[in-house]
This record gives structure tokens, C-alpha cells and sequence, in this order.
């Protein structure tokens, strides 16, 4: 993973620098949220058409290089950081527990927890994995 931590260190920048064109309360307004801020933004993004829109998901560094007139330091370099190889995983073997995802936690509960288990063992139990 070593190299990939300046990649997601970049990206984490940027990503957190232009937050206000991402991070945003989804279906919270009947507008869109960038009118204030950026209205030839919001112009150009209404005035997409169907074939204009299919041309930018098809070709995402023509769509990089759209907005960067209203992102000017984020969208061609984004698009090159989200053009990585894809990371080889190795398998690898999970601690017993984890390889069916049940946290440690939950799992020494489950334990606990046995037929004709006494009540007070179940009720101690629940409150330590809550």
C-alpha cells in the first residue's frame, strides 16, 4: 500500500479542498446547491443535453476538462489520480472471526451466549458488545 499513500494524500487534498462541489446534503433543495456560488457553473450543467452527458460519461477526462473552467485546480488532476492500476490483492488468511464478519467484539459475546446460558450471562453479554 506504500504506494499508493502520496496518490490518496493527493487525493484526499483535493478532494477536501473542493468539497463544496461534493459534500452536500443530496435531494435537500429543489435547486441546485452551486446556484449562489457558481451560476455559469450551473448554466453550462443545465444546458447538457442527452448526447452531451452520454459524451462525458463515456469520456471522463473531456468531462475533466469542461468543468476545470469552474474547478480550476481540481478536475484533470482528479481524473488522472482515479486512473490508477488496480491494487493486487494477496490472499491472505483472517483471523477466525473476521472471515465472516463478525467483529471480535460480537464474536466473544456469541460465545458467551450459549444454550442454557443463565440470564445474567446474556444480559452482560448484549451490554458489552452494545
Amino acid at each position: 500500500m506504500t504506494g499508493y499513500s502520496p496518490l490518496f494524500r493527493r487525493l484526499d487534498a483535493l478532494l477536501t479542498t473542493n468539497s463544496e462541489f461534493w459534500q452536500f446534503m443530496p435531494f435537500s433543495s429543489n435547486q441546485l446547491v452551486w446556484e449562489q456560488s457558481h451560476p455559469e457553473f450551473c448554466q453550462w450543467l443545465l444546458s447538457l443535453d442527452d448526447e452531451a452527458i452520454t459524451h462525458f460519461i463515456e469520456h471522463g477526462e473531456a468531462l475533466a476538462q469542461a468543468i476545470a473552467e469552474w474547478i480550476p485546480d481540481a478536475p484533470p488532476e482528479l481524473y488522472q489520480l482515479s486512473q490508477t492500476d488496480a491494487y493486487s490483492l494477496h490472499q491472505r488468511s483472517l483471523p477466525k472471526g473476521l472471515d465472516v464478519g463478525i467483529p471480535g467484539a460480537q464474536m466473544a459475546t456469541n460465545h458467551r451466549i450459549q444454550p442454557g446460558g443463565s440470564c445474567l450471562e446474556i444480559a452482560l453479554a448484549r451490554v458489552v458488545c452494545w
